[in-house]
């Protein structure tokens, strides 16, 4: 594939023909330890004193986490189509 047809390519393609097959290549169970499309915790914690909540207009999700083991996530892989650089948020 050629850099013109990878720049045409959504991010979910690019989930599934670049992200997914590296993540399992790299010896993570798909079943056990990889998911994906996951909606994480509501918001950043806003601290003020002794006080703190959440922002809970602010909901976040994430392309990938990584589990080590159930319950124990050990990383977030966020997704981009090929419109954004490397460095962009």
């Amino acid at each position: 594939m050629n850099s013109d047809d990878k720049k045409k390519l959504s991010e979910i393609d690019i989930c599934d023909l670049f992200i997914t097959p590296a993540i399992r290549n790299a010896g993570w169970e798909p079943v056990r330890q990889i998911r994906r499309e996951v909606r994480l915790a509501p918001g950043p914690v806003i601290v003020r004193g002794n006080l703190s909540s959440r922002n809970k207009k602010k909901r976040k999700f994430a392309d990938y986490v990584l589990s080590w083991e159930p319950g124990v996530p050990v990383a977030v892989v966020e997704a981009k189509d090929n419109s954004y650089s490397v460095s962009q948020p």
